[in-house]
């Protein structure tokens, strides 16, 4: 798969579960100012990532843990990701990754 179709992939994956992500692992705190899930750059993952208050300042942080998909990677371990990660039965992340365009229709 060609660079931009794994950006693509991550995009789609990004839409349809950012909500699900932040809702489950983000964090709650006052010094959190945002909360984004993002592609980590040229990696084709995502991860959340965090606006941090420091001071006067502001500073972007990536939580490592967990992957939350990776482009290029199976479509089964995707779907078994997606469940584990998210508390989703498997006829629910399917039709999720469906929606998606990151399965296909026989899969």
């Amino acid at each position: 798969m060609g660079d931009m179709a794994l950006t693509c992939r991550t995009e789609r994956f990004i839409k349809e579960f950012s909500t699900d992500i932040i809702e489950k692992y983000g964090l709650k705190a006052d010094w959190v100012r945002e909360q984004v899930v993002g592609e980590r750059e040229a990696w084709h993952e995502v991860y959340l990532f965090v606006v941090a208050k420091a001071g006067e300042d502001d500073v972007e942080l990536m939580l490592p843990y967990p992957l939350f998909f990776a482009a290029d990677e199976d479509s089964k371990d995707a779907v078994e990701r997606v469940m584990d990660l998210l508390d989703l039965d498997l006829s629910t992340a399917n039709a999720r990754m469906r929606r998606a365009e990151l399965i296909s229709d026989d899969e």
